[in-house]
């Protein structure tokens, strides 16, 4: 069993639309100490991962058993997931634009090379609409285009994301 401290300071990430998955590879000895940590794919935030390795460091570990139930050292991989988005917290839907738009610019300077509509709060988003069509037997039609929703986002900041994604799927 593996104990997680709280994760106070990750919101300071957010406000600025700093977020990802880090993946943290970990040594932890016989006695369930751990041995080393380190980051073995980034988030592509130098903070965050340094926020991810210091979670890490502060947890504690039962020591790994191999199949006699004697303790033995291991590595492993887990993946820090910090997101900042969540449609069971309700936080997705309560997103101002103003929100959006740091996100969104934050991903497109963070992932050049990705295209803007992969943005994991945009991808979960879209993917709860076609849900909610498909499941009221509605036809599977594209919602509106991440441009679209990003330009009136940008002309009303303070409106809530799901309403101009609403307003624009009509």
């Amino acid at each position: 069993m593996t104990y997680a401290p709280p994760s106070d300071g990750k919101e300071d990430f957010f406000v600025r639309g700093i977020q990802g998955m880090v993946r943290v590879r970990v040594a932890i000895g016989t006695d369930g100490v751990l041995q080393d940590a380190s980051v073995a794919d980034s988030s592509r935030s130098p903070e965050l991962d340094a926020f991810a390795l210091g979670l890490v460091r502060r947890m504690t570990f039962q020591p790994a058993q191999d199949k006699d139930g004697r303790p033995v050292a291991v590595i492993a991989h887990f993946p820090m997931e910090l997101w900042k988005d969540s449609a069971m917290d309700g936080t997705l839907f309560a997103k101002s634009c103003g929100d959006f738009l740091i996100d969104a610019d934050w991903f497109q300077q963070t992932f050049p090379e990705k295209k803007p509509d992969e943005l994991r709060s945009w991808l979960l988003l879209t993917g709860i609409f076609v849900a909610q069509r498909y499941s009221s037997g509605a036809k599977l039609e594209a919602g509106p285009n991440f441009q679209a929703v990003y330009a009136a986002c940008r002309a009303k900041p303070k409106r809530k994301l799901v309403d101009i994604y609403k307003q624009l799927e009509k």
